[in-house]
C-alpha cells in the first residue's frame, strides 16, 4: 500500500470518526426532544387526574361536613331525621357506602370510646356494621391525638379481598374544636376505594400508561394504595396531594419506559449512516485524486497526452454536474413550496388542537363550577323543607294562641305592633316560597352545566339533542337579554315532539350548538337589529337522519364571504375579537365524527340559517365508511 492510498484512507478515517461523534449527539438532542414532549403530554394528563381525586375526595368529605351544622341546630337528631338527611345528600354522591354518627349517650360530654354503654351511634343505612370503624376509631385517636379536633382520613382494608374502604372522620364541635369548645361527637364517612379511583379516572386507560398511588403517613409509614410499586423505580411523573394525616403522590409512567420509538428517529438515524457513509467515500476520492495527479505529473509525455484526455472528460463532467445542480435545484423550489405548504397544515392543525384543548378546558371550568355550587344548594334546598315545617308550626302556635287569648297583655300587643305581627304573618310563607324558587332556578343552571359540559360522555352515547340545546341557551342567558343599548332577542324553539334519543358525542355537539348561537348573536348585535329573534327547529327527515335550523333575522353573510365561512382563519369579526377557527372546527365536528353535514343559507339582509344534518345511529355509518375507505390508525 503506498502513500496515495494511505493518506486517503485516514482522512476518510477521520471524517468518519467526526462524522459519528456529530451523529450521535445529534441523536441524542433528538431523543431529549421525544422524551420531554412525552413527560409534557404525560404530566398534563397525570394533573387532571390528580384534580379528579381531590374533588372526589373533597365532595366525599363535605357529604359529612353537611351533617355537622344540622346536629348543632336540630339536634340531638333522631335514627329517623338522620337517616332521611344523609339519604338525601346521598342521592347527590356516588360511591358512599355508609355514614356514622358517633356521640355521648350523655348530652354535651365527649364520646367515651372504651364504653360503648355510654355512646349512641346514629347509622346509614342502619345495618351498618360500626364494630371495625370503633376500632379504627381508637387506634388513629392514639396516633394522630392532635389532629382529631381538625378530622382526618383513615384506609381501612378489607378483609379476604384486595379491596379497601376509606373512613373520614368529622367532628362535632360548638365552633372550633378546644378546651373551651370539647369533642361533643365524630361523624364517619365511608366510601369505597374503588369508586374513588373510577371518579378520578384511574380504572379505565389503555395499556400505554401505568398509575400508581403511594401514601406518606404523617407518622413517618409509607404503603401502596394502588398501581404497582415498580412505577416509582421508573422515573415517573410525580405529583402530590396533600392530607391531614399525610400525603399521597400519583405517579405516572408510559408502560413501554421513556424509550424513543418514532418514525421521525427512525429516519434521523437512517439518514445519519447514508450520509457519513457518502462522506467517508468522498473524502477518500477527494483526498485521494489530487495526489494521483501529481504523481502523473512525473510520468512521460505519454502520460501527459492522457492526463490532458482525462482533463476533456473532466470537463464533460462538470458540464453535466451543472446540468444536474441546475436540475436538484428545481427540485429543491419544488419541494420547498411543498415543504412550506404541509407547513401551513401542520399550524393550522396546531391551531385547531389548541381551540379543541381551551374548549375541553372550558368544558372541564363548566363542569368543576357546577360540582362545587351543587353540594352547597342541595344542602339549602334539603333545609327549606324542615325551615317551613317550622316556621308552618309557629304559625299554627301563634294562631292557637290568638283563639284562645284573644286579649294580649300590653307588652305583647306593643310587641306585636312593633314588628308587625299580622304582616309577618302574611309575608314569611310567601318569603319561603321564593327561596324555594330560586334554589329551584339555581339547580336547573347546574344541571344545565353539567348537561353541555358532558365530561364523562367523551364517546358515542345516546342523548337527548333537544336537552343539550336548551342547556346551550341557558349558558348564553346572559347575552339574550336586553340592556339599554341592545334589545332583548326572542328565542323561537319549534322542536320535533316525535325526535327520538340521537347517538352522538354529546359534548363536541353541545360546543356547535355554542358556535353558531354565539355567531348569530353577534351579528344581531353588531347590525342593532329593532326585534332580534332567532329560531332554533329540530326535524325527522326519515328514520335515521335529523335535522336542526338555526335561524336569525340579522343581515345576513355577504355573497364574497360566503364561500370562506368554513375556510380555518378566515373570520368577518374585527381584530383581537374572533379567531375564525369557530365554523371550521364545528364543520369538523359534524362532518367528520358525526358523517353528516353543516350547510349555510343567507343571503344580504335577508338573515342566516346554519343547517345541521346527522344521522340518529352513529355506528352503522361509521362501520360503513370503515369498510369503504380503511383509515390508517395514526398516533
Amino acid at each position: 500500500m503506498n502513500r496515495s492510498t494511505i493518506v486517503p484512507a485516514l482522512a476518510a478515517a477521520a471524517f468518519t470518526l467526526l462524522s459519528s461523534v456529530a451523529a450521535w449527539v445529534v441523536d441524542d438532542i433528538a431523543r431529549d426532544r421525544f422524551v420531554g414532549e412525552a413527560r409534557s403530554n404525560l404530566l398534563s394528563r397525570l394533573s387532571a387526574k390528580r384534580a379528579r381525586l381531590e374533588s372526589a375526595l373533597n365532595a366525599r368529605i363535605q357529604t359529612a361536613q353537611g351533617i355537622v351544622p344540622y346536629e348543632l341546630n336540630a339536634g340531638p337528631l333522631s335514627q329517623g331525621q338522620f337517616s332521611a338527611f344523609v339519604r338525601s345528600l346521598m342521592q347527590q354522591q356516588q360511591g358512599v357506602i355508609a355514614v356514622l354518627l358517633v356521640r355521648s349517650a350523655q348530652p354535651g360530654q365527649p364520646p367515651a370510646l372504651n364504653d360503648p354503654q355510654k355512646l349512641q351511634i346514629l347509622t346509614y343505612p342502619p345495618n351498618t356494621e360500626t364494630q371495625a370503624v370503633l376500632d379504627d376509631y381508637r387506634q388513629q385517636q392514639q396516633r394522630f391525638k392532635r389532629l382529631i379536633p381538625s378530622g382526618l382520613i383513615s384506609r381501612l382494608p378489607q378483609p379476604y379481598t384486595n379491596r379497601a374502604r376509606y373512613l373520614g372522620y368529622i367532628p362535632v364541635c360548638d365552633g372550633r374544636c378546644s378546651s373551651r369548645s370539647p369533642l361533643l361527637g365524630m361523624v364517619v364517612v365511608i366510601f369505597d376505594e374503588l369508586a374513588l379511583l373510577a371518579d378520578a379516572d384511574l380504572l379505565n386507560n389503555d395499556n400505554s400508561t401505568e398509575y400508581a398511588i403511594y401514601e406518606h403517613g404523617a407518622n413517618g409509614v409509607g404503603r401502596l394504595l394502588f398501581g404497582s410499586a415498580t412505577v416509582f423505580d421508573r422515573d415517573p411523573v410525580i405529583l402530590e396531594i396533600p392530607l391531614l394525616t399525610g400525603r399521597w403522590q400519583l405517579a405516572a409512567v408510559p408502560a413501554q419506559g421513556w424509550t424513543v420509538v418514532s418514525t421521525s428517529m427512525l429516519w434521523l438515524r437512517v439518514g445519519e449512516v447514508v450520509a457519513i457513509a457518502l462522506g467517508t467515500v468522498l473524502t477518500f476520492l477527494l483526498v485521494r485524486q489530487p495526489m494521483r495527479l501529481r504523481v502523473a505529473i512525473a510520468q512521460t509525455r505519454e502520460t501527459n497526452r492522457l492526463l490532458r484526455e482525462e482533463i476533456l472528460d473532466r470537463q464533460l463532467a462538470e458540464a453535466k454536474l451543472q446540468s444536474l445542480a441546475e436540475q436538484l435545484e428545481q427540485r429543491v423550489l419544488e419541494r420547498t413550496a411543498e415543504l412550506s405548504k404541509a407547513l401551513e397544515q401542520v399550524q393550522k392543525a396546531q391551531v385547531q388542537v389548541v381551540q379543541s384543548e381551551k374548549m375541553s378546558s372550558l368544558g372541564q371550568l363548566v363542569a368543576g363550577v357546577a360540582h362545587e355550587i351543587n353540594n352547597p344548594i342541595n344542602f339549602i334546598y334539603g333545609n327549606l323543607g324542615h325551615a317551613k315545617d317550622y316556621i308552618h308550626g309557629l304559625l299554627g302556635f301563634l294562631e292557637l294562641l290568638h283563639q284562645e287569648q284573644p286579649e294580649l297583655s300590653p307588652t305583647l300587643t306593643a310587641y306585636a305592633e312593633a314588628i308587625d305581627l299580622e304582616f309577618l304573618e302574611d309575608d314569611l310563607p310567601q318569603l319561603l316560597k321564593s327561596m324555594e324558587i330560586g334554589s329551584e332556578r339555581i339547580c336547573g343552571i347546574v344541571q344545565s352545566l353539567r348537561i353541555f359540559s358532558r365530561l364523562d360522555e367523551s364517546d358515542l352515547k345516546r342523548v337527548d339533542i333537544h336537552e343539550g340545546i336548551d342547556s346551550t341557551l341557558t349558558i348564553l342567558n346572559h347575552r339574550l337579554k336586553g340592556s339599554d343599548t341592545q334589545p332583548a332577542i326572542l328565542i323561537h324553539r319549534e322542536y320535533d315532539p316525535a325526535m327520538p334519543s340521537v347517538e352522538c358525542y354529546a359534548g363536541q355537539l353541545n360546543q356547535v350548538f355554542m358556535n353558531l348561537l354565539v355567531n348569530a348573536i353577534d351579528a344581531l348585535e353588531e347590525s342593532g337589529t329593532l326585534d332580534p329573534q332567532i329560531t332554533i327547529a329540530t326535524a325527522l327527515l326519515d328514520p335515521n337522519q335529523l335535522q336542526i335550523r338555526i335561524i336569525d333575522n340579522g343581515p345576513g353573510i355577504a355573497t364574497a364571504a360566503q364561500s370562506k365561512i368554513f375556510d380555518a382563519f378566515f373570520t368577518t369579526k374585527p381584530v383581537g375579537k374572533g379567531t375564525g377557527m369557530g365554523l371550521s372546527i364545528s364543520y369538523q365536528v359534524v362532518a367528520d365524527r358525526h358523517k353528516g353535514s353543516l350547510e349555510c343559507v343567507t343571503e344580504p339582509g335577508q338573515g342566516a340559517t346554519f343547517v345541521i344534518t346527522i344521522p340518529i345511529e352513529q355506528r352503522p355509518a361509521l362501520a360503513e365508511s370503515s369498510a369503504v375507505d380503511p383509515a390508517p390508525l395514526t398516533t
